[in-house]
């Protein structure tokens, strides 16, 4: 079985390719090809977001800025959101050279790429954007819970320092199944919301306070 990519579409094809559809295969290979060494050879230059679009952008990028500064959002993805908007803009500028890209006057070394990016290139690079971050919440979303419930039996155990492996055989199969690193991100919670303190690096180990009832909220 061969994975053939044509058209832009994943195809999964049973058996021996077709050789023109393999020859479609090979000229966007060596388009691609180009494509990136033209871009390596451009000289620096000062890209500008379209001015219909810059407000636009600003405030989409404003938005993830303040929901890192959530007391509720997770430090992994507060730490995302703080360069949600740093991203785009290499995204923009990527999408913005291909869609200036001109193979014939690359090749004759002429290619210069305007400088305004149009609003439809901002647009689509927010939505991928927003794609992405819809996925990498998800991601996140399905490790929430466990976390809550390893620190909720971390609560619930006697005030001593713990380990992974000495908690790990008191949790269920979910929690123990996110393993080392389902643990360093329920003490990095614990730690910054004053549940108690790390008392040993590594391996890493976390004591509770014997009063936890009133540790105050975590910050991003």
């Amino acid at each position: 079985m061969s994975l053939l990519l044509s058209r832009g579409i994943m195809r999964c094809t049973r058996g021996k390719i077709d050789p023109e559809a393999e020859q479609v295969t090979k000229d966007h290979r060596e388009v691609l090809s180009d494509f990136a060494e033209a871009v390596f050879k451009l000289p620096p230059k000062v890209y500008k977001l379209a001015f219909e679009a810059q407000d636009r952008f600003c405030d989409w990028a404003e938005n993830f800025r303040l929901k890192a500064d959530l007391d509720a959002t997770d430090p992994v993805l507060a730490a995302f959101f703080n360069k949600v908007g740093d991203h785009a803009l290499r995204l923009i500028g990527m999408l913005h050279l291909a869609h200036e890209y001109d193979p014939d006057a690359a090749k004759a070394g002429k290619w210069k790429p305007s400088e305004t990016i149009a609003v439809a290139v901002i647009e689509l690079a927010l939505e991928i954007m927003d794609l992405i971050v819809r996925e990498t919440e998800t991601f996140h979303a399905d490790d929430s819970e466990l976390v809550d419930r390893l620190i909720a039996k971390v609560k619930a155990s006697p005030a001593i320092a713990w380990t992974w492996t000495a908690i790990k055989g008191s949790c269920n199969k979910a929690i123990r199944k996110g393993g080392s690193e389902l643990w360093k991100t329920a003490v990095f919670q614990m730690r910054e919301s004053g549940i108690g303190e790390v008392t040993n690096p590594k391996p890493l180990a976390f004591r509770r306070n014997k009063d936890t009832d009133g540790h105050r909220k975590m910050s991003a």
